[in-house]
């Protein structure tokens, strides 16, 4: 396993905000790729949690060793997961830590309508000073009052409605009701998927 960073970059400066921490997996041909395709076996054989666990463990020497923020993945599994709780704990206990240096991105799926256990982890994280993004919201199970009733920090819009733009206008009329609702709300916006000039335009 190794972990990765992308930055998280400014539209207007350039500036990058925070970076995400992303896990790649070594594969038989000795390249790293995405762990996605090995998430449901991860999770049938009961070694998801080690994924989480190894994840956690890289964004607290990043944050302690770099003085940079850092974003990593969560999903519901993970927020009923005692020993998460006890890793954050343990990377906002640091002398290094300072408010919002940790970004937990909650992963939109049908998980997400279990609200309570999202409410409960969230209370908790963010009373150690722990910033919370939804990922992927506009992927299908998106629901605005969650993003209110939950304290979300950060709303990053779903990668496929992102590339929809160049060639789907309703794709631009929901981006556009997403981004003014996130405005009015004082929610951060993070567009995934910008590859090119024309979309980031």
């Amino acid at each position: 396993l190794k972990s990765y960073l992308q930055p998280v970059v400014h539209t207007d400066t350039g500036d990058v905000c925070w970076h995400e921490a992303l896990l790649r997996i070594k594969g038989s041909d000795g390249v790293y790729g995405s762990v996605y395709p090995y998430l449901d076996v991860a999770k049938d054989t009961g070694l998801y949690p080690h994924l989480t666990e190894f994840m956690l463990k890289k964004c607290g020497e990043i944050i302690k060793n770099t003085g940079l923020s850092i974003s990593v993945n969560v999903c519901l599994r993970d927020m009923l997961n005692s020993s998460v709780l006890d890793q954050v704990a343990g990377i906002t206990s640091m002398k290094e830590y300072s408010p919002g240096r940790l970004i937990l991105e909650i992963v939109e799926s049908e998980d997400i309508q279990d609200v309570e256990s999202c409410f409960e982890f969230i209370h908790r994280v963010k009373g150690m000073g722990v910033s919370i993004a939804i990922d992927d919201f506009g992927s299908g199970y998106s629901n605005y009052s969650n993003l209110l009733s939950m304290g979300v920090d950060i709303v990053k819009i779903d990668g496929a409605l992102i590339r929809r733009l160049e060639h789907d206008g309703d794709a631009e009329v929901l981006i556009n009701g997403i981004v003014n609702f996130c405005k009015n709300a004082e929610r951060k916006i993070v567009a995934e998927y910008v590859e090119n000039s024309w979309l980031l335009e």
